[in-house]
């Protein structure tokens, strides 16, 4: 249920031209389509903070979400952009988590 809510809170409040979706276990991945680095942080930022502020799952939770974001460059694979956005995400986690990392 916890990951049901936080999945409409994104949807919720990402562009249409965007994509939102689960990577794995706990991970979720979203393409913003036309952003570059800056202009994601910033956006992941106000997401960051507005599901910490959300009452998620049946139980009301306050739930922290940790970031990793990367701009896709010239000669990027899916596999290095998706790589670098990976990497992003774990200095987010291992500075403290309910972070939001650019590399």
């Amino acid at each position: 249920m916890v990951l049901k809510d936080l999945a409409r809170v994104v949807r919720h409040h990402i562009r249409s031209t965007d994509a939102f979706g689960r990577w794995g276990g706990e991970e979720f991945t979203i393409l913003l389509t036309n952003t570059h680095g800056e202009e994601a942080k910033k956006i992941c930022g106000k997401l960051r903070k507005l599901i910490a502020k959300t009452p998620v799952g049946k139980q009301n939770l306050h739930i922290t979400v940790s970031m990793g974001i990367t701009e896709v460059q010239t000669n990027d694979t899916l596999s290095t952009v998706l790589k670098r956005a990976d990497e992003a995400l774990y200095k987010s986690k291992n500075r403290g988590k309910n972070r939001v990392t650019l590399l």
